[in-house]
């Protein structure tokens, strides 16, 4: 195995937006050795977060994913992230394995980074990294998932939101207090697979609760967890909770059974967006298995969400896409999102992750986001 990392194979974006910043790194080389591969992508992550005025003791959350083959395990993943970090950041963390496709990036790492506030971990923790880190307002909740509970499905989704909640109790924060909620589970792109576990999992919500997306994946890095689900949640410093509007277009997609999701929340400045997709509102796939036409439709609904918040695509800061089908269309697949009319190129931090399915049949991307707006006339006020 080579042990030189091709420098010119990473791609690297980052955004700073007031006190936040967005970084993406990614690579697609797979001729090196995975320990100096991981530290190279750090290494680039570092630079990135230096050049926008911080640096790595200031990340609350990284997004990894990895793909199979390149790694021995999850738990290799965690201890070379963990070594190339070397002591300077503690973040929050969720790792999620992809199959090795053609065109899967051998790596990539998103990261969220607080410039103006320390971040604090709780005692819990997931692997080698903190169960959730809170800087200043935003607490950021590592991947939760409950094994303990066996091949019962429906009580792994429970307990994994029972974590959650212990994990958000440490800051004084509940399940009521997350603003984007994301979960990855075991599953072969059906929606009645995905009503399953969804159902467990919205009980544990209030209506109306937070942005979320959900998308299904081969298998989970321990190989005995059917699901995943991290979170950001906002409180402010006192512990007071901080109020929020909601975005549901007229006419706007909708999941086959209620669920207490809405496609938007604004707190304060933030403004999350959960998964949009090509469906109508009795969820019927729009544009079957055509990817480029699918695009276009999901950011379309993302434009409409945030006109609910008199935001457009120009404050958007972050855009993850999932995607299926065409395993080599990682880099057509954000090309397609960056050059959507409103998105600024070099200004929002855009990710394509392949997938062997989406939530649906047919369903071949869901677009998910966050967009910053300038914060109105009373909007740092909170309620209990």
């Amino acid at each position: 195995m080579n042990y030189q990392v091709d420098l010119e194979a990473i791609t690297s974006t980052v955004v700073r937006r007031g006190e936040l910043v967005f970084a993406g790194v990614a690579t697609h080389e797979r001729n090196a050795d995975p320990g100096a591969l991981a530290a190279e992508l750090v290494a680039r992550l570092g630079q990135l977060v230096e050049r926008v005025g911080t640096d790595m003791g200031h990340v609350i959350k990284l997004g990894v994913y990895w793909m199979e083959g390149q790694f021995a395990s999850q738990q290799e993943v965690f201890d070379i992230l963990a070594r190339s970090l070397a002591g300077r950041a503690h973040p929050a963390v969720t790792c999620v394995p992809l199959p090795a496709y053609a065109g899967t990036e051998t790596l990539r790492i998103d990261a969220i980074v607080n410039v103006e506030a320390a971040p604090v971990t709780c005692s819990a923790t997931s692997s080698v990294f903190p169960a959730a880190v809170r800087a200043g307002r935003f607490i950021a909740v590592s991947a939760q998932g409950a094994p303990e509970a066996g091949p019962d499905y429906p009580r792994q989704n429970e307990l994994a939101m029972e974590h959650m909640d212990g994990v958000l109790s440490e800051f004084g924060a509940s399940l009521d207090d997350v603003v984007k909620f994301n979960v990855f589970y075991v599953g072969q792109g059906n929606a009645d697979e995905w009503a399953i576990g969804a159902e467990a999992r919205a009980r544990s919500f209030p209506d109306p609760g937070p942005a979320a997306t959900g998308v299904p994946v081969a298998h989970l890095g321990d190989p005995d967890c059917l699901v995943i689900v991290d979170a950001l949640a906002m409180l402010a410093e006192d512990g007071m909770r901080l109020p929020r509007t909601y975005s549901w277009p007229e006419g706007h997609w909708d999941w086959p059974v209620r669920m207490p999701y809405k496609h938007g929340g604004k707190c304060q400045e933030m403004v999350y967006f959960g998964g949009q997709v090509s469906l109508t509102a009795k969820a019927d796939v729009i544009d079957p298995d055509d990817l480029p036409q699918q695009i276009a439709t999901s950011m379309d609904y993302i434009r409409a969400v945030l006109a609910g918040f008199d935001a457009q695509l120009t404050d958007v800061v972050q855009l993850t896409a999932f995607y299926s089908g065409d395993e080599t269309a990682c880099a057509e697949v954000a090309a397609l999102v960056a050059a959507e009319e409103g998105v600024r190129p070099g200004e929002v931090v855009i990710s394509a992750v392949h997938l062997p399915y989406l939530a649906y049949e047919k369903m071949v991307v869901e677009i998910e986001g966050v967009a910053i707006v300038e914060r109105t006339s009373g909007s740092d006020g909170h309620t209990r």
